[in-house]
């Protein structure tokens, strides 16, 4: 249903998006997204093969994996995705009424986490896969066998807990951690679940730097 589809999207961090590259081959990139319930928005550099495919053919799909559990003893997979169609237009950030970039936008950090948390959105402060080296082909393997959901799903939560544990104030720390409560049961992998539960803990009591 549409309000399934809209949910996945919401939990969602990253993505692929397709497009038509050059000479008619397809080019495939892996992009964090931002939705807000009508559109979805993607950052990107100045320059570029996507920006050229873009240009070239603003027809797209960008693809989202929100589950993707092996039943061996099934001989199956439990597969939750959601497929988007439709075409992109490049931003620039001269526009003054552009929703990525409101340089009006005079709200504090932890007035920002509090409205995303409100929206039942997971705001990320994230950045293991640079820090791993995950880029490239590497990060694509994960994508492709929907293992970067045991990475980037954790990794959401833990660098939220440590913001809320650090920084946040009493209404957007009790939002967070309800969020962060929910959004844990929905981890698919017992064995990543039960890490970042205890990696959640530690964080509580001071520890710091958890990372899938």
């Amino acid at each position: 249903s549409e309000k399934d589809c809209a949910a996945v999207l919401n939990r969602g961090t990253s993505g692929v998006l397709a497009l038509l590259g050059e000479e008619g081959y397809p080019y495939a990139v892996p992009l964090s997204y931002v939705y807000d319930g009508e559109k979805l928005y993607f950052h990107s550099a100045k320059s570029g093969h996507k920006l050229d495919a873009v240009r070239s053919n603003p027809k797209a799909s960008f693809c989202v994996i929100d589950q993707d559990q092996i039943i061996p003893e099934e001989y199956t997979t439990y597969f939750r995705s959601v497929i988007a169609f439709g075409t992109v237009r490049i931003v620039e950030e001269e526009e003054e009424n552009s929703a990525q970039f409101d340089v009006s936008d005079t709200r504090t950090l932890d007035e920002v986490v509090n409205w995303l948390l409100e929206l039942g959105y997971i705001p990320s402060f994230c950045t293991a896969c640079y820090r791993e080296g995950r880029t490239g082909d590497r990060f694509m393997t994960l994508v492709k066998s929907g293992q970067i959901a045991n990475c980037c799903q954790p990794n959401a939560l833990m660098t939220l807990k440590e913001y809320l544990v650090d920084y946040a104030s009493e209404d957007t720390r009790r939002k967070g951690e309800a969020v962060i409560a929910e959004e844990l049961k929905r981890v698919t992998s017992d064995k990543i679940r039960a890490i970042a539960a205890r990696n959640l803990e530690e964080i509580e009591h001071g520890k710091r730097d958890f990372r899938f």
